[in-house]
């Protein structure tokens, strides 16, 4: 739907360009597709990394069907592959009649430690509790820290009007900004407590429950 005549759109790590469009928009001419893939080391195992970019041209392409699966695939046809790498004097490049590729995969994708964030709750919750499968024990501990980040954080807005309220009184003749140093420091800490239990939780140095102890403690003060 996003499709239009001359212009480039972006899906996931796929870029793709059409001259023309049948008016269905199942049947699309004079394709270019550029696929951006993550760094890799040289092939010396040095820290040079190579980025390298999939171009394929195609004459044609239409839309495959998949009802319901959440994927959405395209046949290309009549075309050319070219894999280069930047800063590299070598490419491949090969020929085709007909060639499948994937623009988006299904949203039921494995929790990995790369998408943590971009998780709802439930597939997180999920994820968290080893009720859904991931993609390793440390995608098992950095949803486990994202999940308990998500649920401490609106406890700031319990925490800010306890120390709000008694730290906003002030005896008579005594400074109104005497306290809201000490106030702010209170409040920052919680907050950048939160923020560290997270790193620590993903990491597997703490509990996930070390979440609780922090608001615990800071309501108890």
């Amino acid at each position: 739907d996003l499709i239009r005549p001359n212009e480039f759109i972006s899906s996931g790590n796929y870029h793709l360009y059409v001259g023309s469009l049948s008016d269905d928009k199942t049947q699309l001419q004079d394709v270019v597709l550029i696929q951006s893939e993550p760094s890799k080391k040289s092939a010396d195992n040095t820290d040079h990394s190579i980025n390298k970019d999939t171009i394929t041209l195609a004459k044609r392409a239409e839309q495959v069907e998949n009802a319901g699966s959440g994927v959405t695939q395209l046949d290309l046809f009549q075309g050319r592959r070219y894999e280069v790498g930047a800063g590299s004097l070598k490419y491949n490049q090969v020929g085709f009649d007909r060639y499948r590729i994937t623009l988006t995969e299904s949203s039921k994708e494995v929790v990995t430690e790369n998408n943590i964030e971009t998780q709802e709750i439930g597939p997180l919750w999920q994820a968290a509790t080893g009720s859904a499968q991931v993609g390793s024990a440390d995608a098992l501990r950095a949803a486990q820290g994202e999940l308990g980040y998500r649920f401490t954080l609106p406890w700031l807005m319990i925490i800010a009007p306890m120390l709000a309220v008694p730290l906003a009184q002030v005896r008579p003749r005594q400074g109104r900004w005497l306290r809201l140093f000490p106030s702010i420091l209170l409040f920052v800490s919680c907050a950048l407590g939160i923020i560290s239990l997270k790193n620590a939780v993903g990491k597997g140095s703490v509990s996930v429950w070390a979440y609780a102890w922090l608001v615990l403690g800071f309501m108890a003060l």
